[in-house]
């Protein structure tokens, strides 16, 4: 009897699944060992370009692997997850990235045609599926949501700048020519999107405010999507006719993690932190009187002689020491 040839779908079906067992159930000879860099990111990417459910991996990894991580760089490795750590992360994060990029092109269906016009889909299942991946999206952006480290910051900062240039080229076109006819769907997609795009925009104030310069020019491209997001959206609503609904607010000055802090950022000095406008020590120095010899200590305001100390204060807000520190932001 001759063996059935496997066909190219089982084919892939069996490499993911050997990519799963390696990642989580590592044999005798892996077990404890760290694998290196280039072996995990080829088992990563295999796992990826051949699972049959690339969106339900996606948010596996996102919500219940990387979320699992403690911020701690000498804690334990989750039990369902023995390579991943703080510092494999950012690789488990660029693959599930790089998946999410291949289902928006999967959504393109390899045009430029305006997805409108998509010849599989109609109207309401291009917008089906946009708020899916809108979702993946957020899930994948804030699974390491309050993490200080440099290189899980710049992938989610690179990333997320390039699922908003996506998303500003392809998905708001869209949007605005199905706006009057799916009214209620299109308000509850932008609505899925605020959380991500204001938890983006205070990672980028904290990239800034702790001098992580490998971070700012990823931060810098991800403020422009921000800000291409906010006019598009804004140009969207005049043009349909409902600008009203655009308004400004005042949003409390918040970082990566959601907990509420001052608009001013420190830079720091050598002589330690210190905030802008705070009042300098008064020098003694010697005035001499005309009509004695004898020196007489007198006190000289310092700020009369300079107006900069060491101390720097870095305006990250937009707002001065008489400003409030509610930041003014513009939702929709």
């Amino acid at each position: 009897l001759t063996k059935a040839v496997p066909t190219p779908a089982q084919r892939q079906a069996k490499l993911a699944e050997c990519a799963e067992h390696i990642l989580l159930r590592p044999d005798g000879r892996l077990k404890g060992d760290k694998l290196l860099a280039p072996t995990l990111k080829t088992i990563l990417e295999c796992q990826a370009a051949h699972t049959d459910k690339p969106r339900e991996l996606i948010r596996t990894c996102a919500e219940e692997w990387l979320s699992s991580l403690e911020d701690d760089p000498k804690a334990d490795p989750p039990e369902e997850q023995p390579f991943l750590s703080l510092k494999t992360a950012p690789q488990y994060l660029r693959t599930m990235f790089g998946l999410l990029r291949r289902e928006c092109a999967a959504l393109d269906g390899g045009t430029k045609a305006p997805l409108e016009d998509h010849a599989d889909l109609s109207a309401a299942a291009v917008t089906a599926e946009l708020k899916e991946l809108v979702e993946l999206f957020s899930s994948l952006a804030q699974a390491m949501r309050g993490t200080h480290i440099s290189s899980i910051n710049i992938v989610t900062l690179r990333e997320s700048a390039v699922f908003l240039a996506w998303f500003n080229s392809r998905a708001l076109p869209f949007i605005s020519s199905q706006f009057i006819g799916q009214h209620g769907e299109m308000i509850t997609l932008l609505k899925a999107i605020q959380p991500t795009t204001r938890m983006l925009q205070a990672l980028c104030v904290d990239v800034k405010a702790r001098l992580e310069t490998g971070c700012l020019t990823p931060a810098s491209t991800l403020k422009r999507e921000l800000e291409s997001l906010v006019l598009q959206v804004k140009v969207m609503l005049q043009k349909n006719g409902c600008r009203e609904a655009f308004w400004v607010g005042n949003l409390k000055h918040k970082n990566s993690s959601g907990v509420e802090v001052s608009s001013q950022m420190y830079v720091e000095a050598k002589k330690g932190l210190k905030k802008a406008g705070t009042p300098k020590k008064k020098k003694k120095v010697k005035k001499k009187k005309a009509d004695d010899d004898e020196d007489e200590p007198v006190d000289v305001d310092a700020d009369d002689e300079e107006e900069d100390g060491d101390a720097m204060a870095v305006d990250g807000g937009g707002t001065s020491d008489a400003d409030e520190e509610d930041e003014d932001e513009e939702g929709e």
